[in-house]
C-alpha cells in the first residue's frame, strides 16, 4: 500500500560516480537538506544550516567523518536532526533547535 508515503517525496539520481538524494517531506521544517556520498566514500552535505553538523560552514564536504577516519554506510535526515551508521555499528547523530 502506497497511502503510507503519500506526504513525501525521494529523488535519487546518479552523476559520475556520485549518489545524490533529496527527501523532501511536506510536514518537515527543514525539508532543504540535500546530501551525497561517493565511492571514496566522503561525505557532503549541503542544505538549511541548522541540521548541518556545526563545523559545516558552507555546503560541500563534511572533513568530520574523514578527518576522525569514520566511514559512513548510512545517512539520515529528520526534522532538524540527522543520523548516520558507521562501517562498524556506531550511531552519529547531530543536529540543532536553532531558529
Amino acid at each position: 500500500n502506497n497511502n503510507n508515503n503519500n506526504n513525501s517525496k525521494k529523488s535519487i539520481k546518479k552523476k559520475n560516480d556520485y549518489s545524490t538524494c533529496k527527501k523532501k517531506n511536506y510536514f518537515n521544517y527543514f525539508s532543504n537538506i540535500h546530501f551525497c556520498e561517493n565511492k571514496h566514500e566522503k561525505v557532503y552535505l549541503f542544505g538549511d544550516k541548522r541540521c548541518l553538523i556545526k563545523e559545516t560552514n558552507e555546503d560541500g564536504e563534511c572533513r568530520f567523518f574523514e578527518r576522525n577516519k569514520i566511514k559512513v554506510k548510512k545517512i539520515s535526515f529528520g526534522n532538524c536532526i540527522a543520523s548516520c551508521i558507521t562501517e562498524n555499528d556506531e550511531i552519529y547523530i547531530w543536529g540543532s533547535y536553532e531558529k
